[in-house]
């Protein structure tokens, strides 16, 4: 059994915070790191298996993003880890376990930016807000239940309807994304500990 005690992105988006532990006869061997461009090649995954010390059941560390070759220094977007096990009284048979961590805050930038900038007068339904809305729930509800190709497909939806206001760490020329500049990330998303 592996549980996940802490696994989340940081507030400032530097860094994923990982606190894990299995059976206590048991220590982790293995950790594959994927986003959701590479998730499940085995041939692109990033092997980070020296995060372990291997000294207990239990494994606390963060997963910065030159560990894994982020661009921009932040983590945006979905990643996914997968914990490997060792039982040492079953000869070491290897169990795994996917956890996934999400930093969805781009989208909900668009978001608020479209409600923002709707007249609050105009009593027409913005179908744009609604369907961005309701697309951004669909991927919060597929990471929860594990469609994942589902996910990837909703997130290439919402970067279709995003278009204009998507930037990546706001260097672009992107007119939306100073408006939000001094955000907190409030609403780390991870699905094990069901936080969402």
């Amino acid at each position: 059994m592996i549980c996940f005690n802490i696994l989340s992105i940081s507030s400032d988006k530097t860094k994923i915070n990982v606190s894990v532990q299995t059976d206590i006869d048991s220590v982790f061997t293995s950790l594959k790191f994927w986003n959701k461009n590479t998730f499940k090649d085995e041939s692109k995954c990033i092997q980070l298996n020296s995060k372990f010390i291997q000294d207990s059941n239990k494994e606390v560390f963060t997963i910065n993003t030159s560990d894994v070759n982020i661009e921009g220094d932040v983590f945006n977007g979905i990643f996914f880890l997968e914990f490997g096990i060792c039982n040492s009284v079953d000869d070491c048979i290897d169990k795994k376990r996917l956890g996934v961590v999400a930093n969805l805050m781009e989208y909900y930038d668009c978001l608020l930016s479209k409600i923002l900038e709707k007249n609050p007068c105009d009593t027409k339904v913005d179908d744009n807000i609604l369907n961005i809305n309701q697309t951004l729930e669909g991927v919060k509800l597929g990471l929860q239940l594990g469609y994942y190709d589902e996910v990837f497909n909703l997130i290439k939806s919402l970067d279709t309807l995003c278009k204009n206001n998507i930037c990546i760490s706001c260097k672009s020329a992107c007119t939306k994304c100073n408006e939000f500049s001094n955000k907190t990330l409030i609403n780390t998303t991870y699905i094990n500990n069901e936080l969402l």
